[in-house]
């Protein structure tokens, strides 16, 4: 997703993907997240959470798997889940 978005996103099955010219304040819930824009909100992602390079976010992340690229943005916390 490209532009902005306020709310939130309840995908539990999919993979949500916030756009390089993405601006996100919302909580999201999915498979999988990948944050290549700008996020300002928690994320519960069910296999994996993905912050790549060039992204912004500010939240809390619950997930099994997570990826920090370097050059990325990371203000929050982060819970490990167990599958």
């Amino acid at each position: 997703m490209n532009g902005d978005l306020d709310g939130s996103i309840d995908a539990p099955g999919a993979t949500v993907t916030v756009g390089p010219d993405g601006t996100v304040r919302a909580n999201i819930k999915a498979r999988i997240v990948v944050v290549l824009g700008t996020m300002h909100g928690n994320i519960d992602a069910g296999d994996k959470a993905e912050i790549r390079q060039n992204a912004r976010l500010e939240g809390e992340v619950r997930t099994p798997s997570i990826v920090v690229e370097d050059g990325a943005y990371f203000k929050g916390g982060i819970d490990i889940v167990r599958q």
